[in-house]
């Protein structure tokens, strides 16, 4: 398969994380996303009440010492290469969420019960363990086939409840051939 290179690759990465991650959610606690999609910017919580699935590239660089950011970090880089015209390597920071809606009270009631919360975190907990294993895997196969030169694989961490919506987020930064 072809090296993914510049910022089209980053879109395609994303998209290929997509479809794995979503195929995988299906068969998974919280069953299939309404919305699964690669997004442009930060990840709008605007409907979870179907579940979202969504990848979006937050910030990407240039670097000759993979996974360090810049210029002369990591030592040898500033002897090596003296401008940015030189770095091989654009790295691109992809965050994965999943997001579903979180339990509210109903009615009048002041809390949630505990029923319900119990139910919403061993949702929450699969589409994390299925996210995280799922990123793992195809990045694997992507970097074994040599479409990416590398990854990193940052934190998972759980975002919300914020409204009616929870969910988690996982950080990857995917190393191309600029």
């Amino acid at each position: 398969m072809a090296q993914l290179r510049g910022p089209t690759g980053f879109y395609q990465v994303g998209s290929i994380l997509v479809t794995n991650v979503e195929a995988v959610l299906a068969a998974s606690a919280g069953g299939p996303v309404e919305r699964a999609c690669v997004v442009p910017g930060e990840i709008a919580w605007d409907g979870c009440n179907c579940g979202l699935l969504a990848v979006s590239v937050r910030r990407w660089f240039l670097t000759d010492n993979f996974p360090e950011s810049g210029i002369g970090l990591g030592g040898s880089s500033v002897a090596s290469r003296a401008t940015p015209c030189d770095l091989p390597y654009l790295v691109g920071e992809l965050r994965v969420q999943v997001i579903r809606c979180a339990p509210i009270p109903d009615g009048n009631a002041i809390s949630v019960p505990c029923s319900d919360l119990d139910a919403a975190a061993q949702v929450l907990l699969s589409d994390a363990y299925v996210t995280l294993t799922e990123v793992v895997s195809t990045l694997c196969e992507l970097r074994e086939t040599d479409q990416i030169i590398d990854y990193v694989l940052g934190e998972q961490e759980t975002l919300g409840p914020a409204g009616d919506c929870v969910g988690s987020e996982l950080v990857a930064q995917v190393a191309l051939v600029r």
